[in-house]
């Protein structure tokens, strides 16, 4: 393309050398020069027409990767498809949005149908190859759903101890969102964050009424919300994630980022390692998965990388392994983060129940506060 821009005008203009190498190689003028121009824009107004503006409608309904990463505002987008759609001429701009929005998609989301296929390959750096329930975000509903609420009740009770008239809770690493759904509404404005766009599309078909966005905690700076955030929560081993101080600083930076000072950050996250004796199995029974788990750890002290490796059989004979990587921060480690990050630290619990007990246990809950 960049070669034939830099053609005289003459041999581009109608396609003036196209027409001439053709009829150079023999063809009659009904192909070289015809008198009914090619139909290409037709066409291409036909496709828009029947198929690119419906999809555009769903996509919106659905949330847009260029809408949620500040390139296209929604509201507008809107307007132009519904203009689009009462008049004769569809905006080449409404396609250049379709197609970048699509390529976008083809790079970042994963199939929603889940693949429980013997001997499939696992990627651990991948989070949706690596977890079944990741690639099947309602049956990640049913599973690891906390019928008791915990999270919810760790985060709700840092909330009234600490910064009782908030206002705004922004989650990061929300998943399918249920425990933002769950936390007390009145009067507070709650907005979802997560890497994996097939979650967040479950979430606000499930949650409309939430504010749900992607976006990677470690480069994600949100619209509308800098600097202004009441409380930051990460949870559901969310942090564990990220395997390098880099990578957690980059975290941590983000969440400073969304608070205001004296604003509370509320994590939950591995703190010691797991045991990594004999595997064990459990049944699994909810509304759509009926099956066997048995799960093993191994544990790498070198890197602080603790792996669970999960195997699926379910009833009807599919199989499926999951290979899941987290790292490990001890306490005393997580406090010098957030100190490095302008946090400082309240407190350490297990069981929001006995928030005052010695904390012996896998993971728990860190509550620090942004200081100015």
């Amino acid at each position: 393309m960049r070669f034939t821009e830099q053609l005289p005008t003459s041999w581009r203009s109608g396609k003036a050398l196209f027409r001439a190498l053709l009829q150079r190689a023999g063809l009659p003028a009904l192909v070289t020069h015809p008198k009914r121009p090619e139909p290409f824009r037709d066409l291409m107004q036909h496709g828009l027409r029947r198929y690119g503006l419906p999809l555009l409608r769903r996509l919106l309904r659905e949330g847009m990767l260029l809408a949620d990463n500040g390139h296209v505002d929604p509201a507008a987008l809107t307007e132009a498809v519904k203009e689009a759609e009462q008049h004769g001429q569809v905006p080449s701009l409404l396609c250049d949005t379709l197609t970048v929005e699509l390529g976008l998609r083809s790079l970042t989301t994963s199939s929603p149908v889940p693949a429980v296929t013997p001997g499939a390959t696992v990627n651990p750096t991948d989070l949706t190859s690596s977890n079944l329930l990741y690639r099947c975000p309602e049956w990640y509903d049913e599973v690891q759903t906390d019928p008791s609420g915990t999270a919810v009740r760790a985060v709700e009770d840092l909330i009234a101890d600490y910064v009782p008239d908030a206002t705004t809770v922004v989650e990061f690493g929300c998943g399918t969102a249920a425990d933002l759904q769950r936390m007390a509404t009145s009067g507070v404005s709650r907005v979802g964050v997560d890497l994996q766009p097939a979650m967040i599309a479950h979430a606000r078909l499930r949650h409309p009424d939430l504010d749900l966005r992607i976006g990677d905690m470690r480069t994600a700076r949100l619209t509308g919300l800098l600097g202004s955030a009441d409380v930051v929560a990460c949870l559901g081993n969310s942090l564990a994630y990220l395997h390098t101080d880099d990578e957690i600083g980059d975290a941590l930076a983000t969440f400073a980022a969304h608070l205001h000072p004296g604003g509370l950050l509320v994590l939950f996250t591995p703190i010691q390692p797991p045991a990594t004796g004999a595997a064990r199995t459990s049944r699994v029974d909810t509304a759509s998965v009926h099956g066997t788990v048995t799960i093993r750890y191994e544990w790498n002290p070198q890197n602080q990388i603790s792996t669970l490796h999960r195997h699926w059989l379910l009833d009807d004979g599919r199989t499926s392994t999951d290979v899941i990587r987290r790292r490990v921060i001890s306490p005393g480690e997580l406090h010098n983060h957030l100190n490095a990050a302008r946090f400082q630290h309240l407190e350490t619990f297990a069981d929001p129940a006995r928030r005052n007990e010695p904390v012996d246990a896998p993971s728990a809950y860190t509550a620090a506060r942004l200081m100015a």
